[in-house]
């Protein structure tokens, strides 16, 4: 996800937050969690989710269920020197 994450940043989640369009969005793909960017939805409301690193910019997750989603990353805590919201 670099730029906008790095390995080693930690990230609260909100676990209420429906990620959307242009969002962040953690989610279950098979057997671990990733941190990756809603860049469609589809009619049923599957998200299909990539990073935001420009040499895997064909990688593509989906599309996934709301279910496969933990929740929309909201502020990076650690390390303490990238503090902050992330969008």
């Amino acid at each position: 996800m670099e730029p906008t994450l790095r390995d080693g940043d930690w990230l609260l989640v909100d676990p209420d937050a429906r990620p959307e369009l242009g969002d962040l969005a953690v989610a279950h793909d098979g057997s671990r969690l990733v941190v990756k960017r809603v860049v469609d939805v589809d009619d049923a409301g599957r998200l299909l989710l990539a990073g935001d690193h420009p040499d895997h910019a064909g990688l593509r997750i989906g599309p996934l269920e709301h279910s496969l989603v933990v929740g929309r990353p909201w502020l990076r805590y650690w390390p303490l020197s990238r503090f902050g919201r992330v969008a």
